[in-house]
């Protein structure tokens, strides 16, 4: 029984479904309320997921007598393994907690040369988790600011190497910047690999069974075949054409400029319409497909063309937005230049001629940031959507996201306008608020239901030991 339908003043309430509709009780949220009310709350709450288990759930309809027939079949299917229920994600988190936390977090990571911000992010998201919850369970993270530090100490060493080195030596410059691009899909397989070893609920850890492979080949073998291919084109032109002088334009040949001009464009167009999204597209698989809660695999029906879809209106939205924002400039200027009268006009804003620049400036990115804002906004919810919407938990489990285009679109905008308007105070308002958003757009629906399905999956793991290896596991993340 979902303990929202249990009264903690009435020791004695019983379940209002299975008792006689002429008795009264008490209620968390009211004194009396009858039993088609409450019937008719908790079918919302739990409404049937799919049209053939509509006879699975009890809704009784007006003046119905809630008879015994009705009545046990509804008791028989609550332990049905067919029988599914869909749990809503909470969040309960608080602005003047989290404040306390962020403020105390940025003066001890600047005090000590960023060596605390491992600490700060294992409170940050101790505090997140902690506050997460579905039906009334919490998430956990048991990373410690010790594991993280290690590879954050790694990751500066490097950064500092490749820095110091440009001034020193071309050679140490290089290897600097190849063991960097080298170490880069390691560390992305290894944080995802932490991440959910260091996440569990209800006593149970995730965990990430996918090897270093994939981001390497997306990481640094496609990059690599794609600047080959560039630098072959670049050689083909050198040997057609002979070395040019660059300061000099009009010694460079125009045929040189037309085939280098078509070569970028198609460069950028099959960089931009096909290898990112691709790319993108094998991450999210790679991600989805390869976490497991317990022993509970997870499984995601990622479809390429949508994921390619998402990306070309998103790339349309942003085109038309930078085409906007460019029309509304030159149209401005044009009409200053053309018609006559209007410049004289204008001796009034003299006193801010020299500011003019920064003015016409902000009043660009007034535009421009809402407009792809939008691009951004339909980019975030579609493919979030899609990657849960298509995610599946061991085929018992179902993911779902519902966040909206424009509510997101708003939710960015604000957040951003904010916290530019409070010069960054208003950040953890805005951090909660967000999580508040994406835990209200989400929710869970588990077949036989949630206490089943994780404490099937805690007896298989005392079975099989796996909580006795996670003494013995030693990672940690780079804080990525």
């Amino acid at each position: 029984m979902d303990e929202r339908y249990r009264s903690k003043k009435d020791p004695v309430f019983k379940d209002p479904v299975f008792e006689d509709p002429q008795r009264e009780y008490r209620h968390p949220q009211s004194d009396r309320r009858d039993l088609q009310e409450d019937t008719r709350q908790y079918n919302q709450d739990y409404p049937p997921t799919h049209p053939s288990r509509t006879e699975s759930h009890y809704r009784p309809e007006a003046g119905h007598n809630n008879n015994d027939r009705d009545r046990d079949r509804y008791h028989d299917n609550r332990h049905d393994p067919d029988h599914s229920i869909t749990y809503p994600v909470e969040f309960h988190g608080k602005t003047s907690e989290y404040f306390k936390i962020w403020i105390v977090n940025i003066f001890l990571t600047i005090i000590t040369l960023y060596v605390y911000s491992a600490w700060a992010k294992v409170r940050t998201k101790r505090y997140f988790y902690g506050n997460t919850s579905i039906d009334g369970s919490t998430f956990e993270y048991h990373a410690t600011g010790k594991q993280l530090v290690v590879g954050r100490l790694i990751a500066a060493a490097l950064l500092i190497t490749y820095t110091v080195s440009q001034g020193i030596s071309a050679t140490l410059t290089l290897v600097a910047f190849a063991t960097i691009v080298v170490m880069f899909p390691w560390a992305i397989w290894r944080s995802l690999k932490f991440n959910a070893r260091a996440s569990s609920f209800r006593n149970i850890r995730f965990g990430f069974d996918g090897k270093a492979t994939v981001p390497y080949i997306n990481f640094l073998v496609i990059p690599l075949i794609i600047f080959v291919l560039i630098g072959a084109f670049s050689y083909f032109l050198y040997r057609h054409f002979g070395p040019i002088n660059i300061e000099d334009p009009s010694s460079i040949p125009p045929e040189l400029i037309a085939i280098a001009g078509s070569g970028t464009v198609i460069a950028f167009f099959i960089i931009v319409s096909l290898i990112i999204p691709l790319i993108h597209r094998n991450l999210i698989s790679y991600s989805h497909n390869n976490h497991r809660y317990g022993s509970a695999k997870f499984s995601a029906g990622i479809k390429t063309g949508r994921i390619f879809g998402i990306h070309f209106v998103t790339l349309l939205l942003s085109t038309i937005a930078v085409a906007v924002v460019g029309g509304i400039i030159f149209g401005a200027f044009k009409l200053l230049s053309v018609v006559p009268g209007i410049a004289e006009n204008l001796d009034f804003l003299e006193p801010v001629q020299p500011y003019m620049e920064t003015i016409v400036s902000i009043a660009v990115y007034l535009i421009l940031i809402p407009a792809t804002g939008l691009a951004i906004a339909y980019f975030k919810s579609s493919i979030r959507n899609h990657r849960y919407n298509a995610t599946t938990i061991n085929s018992r489990v179902q993911l779902n996201s519902a966040t909206g285009t424009w509510s997101l679109w708003w939710l960015t905008f604000s957040n951003l306008m904010m916290i530019i308007l409070t010069i960054g105070f208003a950040y953890p308002y805005t951090k909660i608020r967000s999580a508040r958003y994406f835990a209200r757009h989400t929710s869970i629906t588990v077949a036989g239901g949630l206490e089943s399905f994780t404490e099937n999956e805690r007896t298989k793991l005392s079975a099989m030991g796996e909580e006795m290896a996670d003494a013995f596991d030693v990672e940690f993340d780079i804080g990525i």
